[in-house]
């Protein structure tokens, strides 16, 4: 599952403020047929926030967005999987 990290400074209308926040994306297969696969990627973000919004610490989670790919199983003959 990748994990990413990202943090902002300077952030909100005073320009003080800061947010860190962490996307967990788990990626998982999911057999449709012999020859397919469904492939379910959701972002997650969870959020930290200081300064932002009335200089309150605020954290909780962002929006979440949720991606499908269809792919087949096999390779092509170079080897690739696409989806």
């Amino acid at each position: 599952m990748p994990i990413q990290y990202n943090y902002n400074d300077g952030y909100g209308i005073s320009g003080n403020g800061h947010q860190s926040y962490i996307n967990f994306q788990p990626v998982i297969p999911i057999s449709i047929s012999e020859d397919w696969n469904l492939i379910s990627r959701t972002i997650i973000p969870v959020v930290r926030q200081d300064g932002v919004s009335g200089g309150n610490s605020e954290a909780g989670l962002g929006n979440t967005l949720q991606s499908l790919f269809f792919s087949p199983k096999a390779a092509t003959q170079n080897g690739v999987i696409w989806g």
